[in-house]
């Protein structure tokens, strides 16, 4: 067990993803930093609204006036491209650098500015940490670390489909697919999710497609424990923690290639990689909805919880200074 600091290490995190009263934003940003406050990593918040330009330019000045003012932190730490762009108003503490997945890997009509400044903002981090390989490959960053987000595994675990489809006010007997994104984001390609169901729909009218964002995780942890698979088509991925999130709950997966998913489901019966076609994704959901079974995807996943991933942080910490 990673040992509790006896002299703390002193972060100043900057986000524009936090998780607030207006905005779910990322909530596995703040599992992080709980479980480094657990770990005895004194932290203090600099939240900047995403949808906000005086929100960032008086973030912008709060770093600026770091510069002036006697010594607070040992480094700052920031989650998503756009922070780490801002963070670099400072010069006198190091930065570490969480990139999640469109700050990198947005390019072309689809979060092009996000990859932007993402990839921007790598010229000046002291270190670069990403969700995937893949994210890594592409920041050219070769001391950059790839610390996948862990599940909180306190929220998210298996119980009763019956129980869980009561709560969500579902019938127990229909066939439901859950896809927990905004279908309204062009990345996640909802339109070869709908094409798939029109077709399993010709043979089975029972099955339906359920989209749930923006929601409290106590909620969505009802829906794939009531559901009976998840799905996704996303164009480009980071890690997506709702994969993760589904495995903890033993709901059955069908994703295309993208991110690390391949990696978190491979030989968890009952999980299945599809093509980016209606076709292909139609026949794979059908294997799923016909067997109607859980996976066992805790097993695989409970180690890799929001303490694991925390502890891997604490120790880039620790090199940068000591």
């Amino acid at each position: 067990m990673t040992p509790i600091l006896n002299n703390p290490i002193r972060v100043l995190v900057v986000t524009n993803v936090y998780p607030t009263i207006d905005s779910p934003g990322t909530p596995s940003v703040q599992d992080q930093v709980e479980s480094l406050r657990t770990l005895g990593i004194d932290i203090d918040l600099l939240l900047i609204d995403k949808g906000s330009l005086p929100s960032f330019l008086k973030a912008a000045w709060r770093l600026f006036i770091l510069n002036f003012q006697k010594k607070r932190y040992d480094l700052v730490h920031t989650f998503f491209g756009h922070s780490a762009f801002l963070a670099r108003c400072q010069c006198r503490y190091p930065i570490v650098a969480t990139y999640l997945g469109s700050d990198l890997l947005g390019k072309g009509k689809v979060n092009w500015t996000d990859g932007l400044i993402g990839r921007t903002s790598l010229l000046w981090v002291d270190r670069v940490i990403t969700m995937t390989e893949e994210m890594k490959a592409v920041s050219k960053r070769s001391d950059a670390q790839v610390i996948p987000f862990g599940v909180n595994t306190n929220i998210f675990k298996p119980y009763s489909r019956e129980q869980a489809r009561e709560e969500c006010s579902l019938s127990y007997n229909g066939k439901i697919i859950l896809f927990p994104w905004n279908p309204e984001r062009p990345e996640k390609m909802f339109s070869i999710v709908k094409d798939a169901v029109d077709i399993l729909q010709q043979t089975d009218p029972t099955i339906q497609v359920i989209t749930i964002h923006g929601q409290p995780r106590e909620r969505i942890v009802e829906y794939m424990n009531a559901c009976d698979v998840l799905v996704l088509t996303s164009l480009y991925e980071g890690s997506p923690v709702a994969v993760r999130e589904a495995m903890a709950c033993n709901l059955p997966i069908v994703s295309v290639d993208v991110g690390d998913v391949t990696e978190i489901i491979n030989d968890t019966p009952g999980c299945y990689i599809t093509q980016r076609t209606a076709q292909d994704l139609a026949q794979k959901l059908q294997i799923v909805l016909e067997k109607r079974q859980r996976t066992n995807g805790i097993e695989k996943i409970h180690a890799f919880n929001a303490n694991w991933s925390a502890k891997k942080v604490m120790q880039i910490y620790r090199e940068i200074l000591y």
